[in-house]
């Protein structure tokens, strides 16, 4: 919970207590305002995740219920005996559970972390999937929703677009000199939504932490 919102020279900073342990901690109002639960560090919020956000039985039954016969986007449909074949020798040998050795890997702990793919498989795999689950033919389609606005941002060509003004600025914020703190964030010189005809220029982008990023919004408002 929030107890105080204290002015600062950037901004405002809130006194908060953990929700879980109950340690007293200082953090930035903009982040702390966007949750009703304020937790201190990762391990609090997987513990209180765990405590007060599992399914009870009923919700576990009625998520069953939903996809039980007709309504499954899987009924009808069997797999074939080849792919049987190679799924199994696929799992054959896996571990499973604590016994995997990439159990518990998260974050930065994982692998992969931080890496994306080439070009040339987004680009297969782009192909591979057109038309298959898309649009009305994905079992989530609520009718066109989403804004176009969240279309573009998630978009490949987007991705595309803030890894090159990252490696332009060798992932260094041109504000305050910090480099690869894992917050940085691709700004429009001109703005996203007054210069569509700008949106994929890099030289209309510009690597920016998250600090410097809110405090560039905060005087262009002013």
């Amino acid at each position: 919970m929030i107890v105080d919102k204290i002015k600062k020279a950037r901004g405002y900073i809130a006194r908060c207590i953990c929700d879980y342990c109950g340690k007293e901690f200082n953090r930035v109002y903009y982040d702390a305002n966007r949750f009703s639960h304020q937790l201190c560090s990762t391990e609090c919020r997987i513990k209180y995740r765990r405590e007060n956000y599992r399914p009870s039985k009923e919700t576990k039954k009625k998520m069953r219920e939903a996809q039980l016969g007709e309504k499954s986007h899987r009924y009808g449909k069997k797999a074939s005996s080849e792919l049987r074949q190679k799924l199994s020798k696929i799992r054959k040998g896996r571990f499973i559970g604590k016994k995997n050795p990439m159990y518990g890997m998260r974050g930065k702990l994982h692998p992969c972390y931080g890496k994306y793919c080439p070009e040339e498989v987004r680009e297969k795999i782009s192909k591979a999937n057109r038309g298959k689950i898309a649009g009305d033919k994905h079992p989530f389609w609520k009718g066109g929703i989403t804004p176009e606005n969240r279309k573009i941002r998630n978009s490949v060509k987007y991705r595309e677009w803030r890894e090159k003004v990252f490696k332009r600025d060798d992932w260094t914020c041109q504000d305050c000199g910090k480099r690869g703190n894992g917050t940085l964030h691709a700004h429009h010189i001109k703005s996203f939504a007054h210069y569509p005809e700008l949106r994929f220029d890099t030289d209309n982008g510009l690597t920016l932490c998250k600090k410097c990023h809110r405090r560039t919004f905060q005087k262009q408002s002013a």
